[in-house]
């Protein structure tokens, strides 16, 4: 009975070693399942470190290429400023070149401009003088023309004066000489019948025919002068 007791003693103690040892292996598998998930975890968070560390290597080797690309440029660029700086200052040099050129161009233009304005100057004073003086002239003929014009107003009223006097005179003589031509018309008319009668008559050759036609050709001669008082 004892050996019985020792040997279920023992067996329960085989079993509570088995059972532990079982929980210990179950313990150990959960671990390891945790362990392995884990493991995993970082598996795929090593994965995707790499393919990050390898885009990361990527971009650094195109920012390697862009910062190459940007130094060649820049590189470029100050060459290119370089040259343009140096033309700039072939532009300027020549710039100023020109400027001191046109500036000495304009003071030799300037002085002689301000030689020929007193020349100018000089002459139009000159010119002023002698206007003055001509002037003074002018003036003292101008009171001379002045007195002689208040003369012959003075001569042109005492002409107005005699035109009217000699109007009224021509008219008087008008009147006459249209009884004058009146008187001659008809002088005229017993002229042309004397001058019929001694050119008709039996004798022209006689004595009284030839006084009687010089004095028809008086009587004409007169008549043309009264009929023409102009050419008298």
């Amino acid at each position: 009975s004892n050996e019985v007791a020792a040997r279920s003693k023992a067996e329960e103690q085989v079993k509570s070693k088995l059972a532990q040892s079982v929980s210990r292996e179950t313990a150990i598998e959960a671990k390891l399942e945790k362990v392995n998930e884990e493991l995993e975890t970082h598996i795929a968070k090593l994965s995707l470190a790499e393919m990050a560390l390898q885009q990361a290597r990527e971009s650094i080797a195109a920012l390697e290429n862009h910062v190459e690309s940007t130094a060649n440029d820049c590189r470029r660029i100050k060459e290119a400023q370089k040259e343009k700086e140096a033309q700039l200052r072939a532009q300027r040099d020549s710039a100023y070149a020109k400027l001191n050129e046109k500036e000495n161009s304009l003071v030799d233009t300037l002085v002689r401009h301000r030689e020929e304005s007193s020349t100018a100057l000089t002459a139009l004073k000159e010119r002023l003088s002698a206007a003055e003086t001509e002037r003074d002239g002018f003036s003292s003929k101008n009171e001379s023309l002045n007195k002689k014009c208040t003369r012959l107003r003075d001569y042109v009223k005492s002409l107005t004066e005699k035109c009217e006097e000699w109007s009224e005179s021509y008219r008087i003589q008008s009147d006459e000489v249209v009884s004058t031509k009146k008187e001659n018309m008809e002088l005229i008319q017993r002229v042309s019948q004397m001058r019929s009668l001694v050119e008709d008559g039996p004798n022209p050759s006689c004595t009284s025919c030839v006084q009687l036609r010089s004095v028809i050709a008086a009587q004409c001669q007169v008549r043309a002068a009264l009929l023409n008082p102009s050419q008298s």
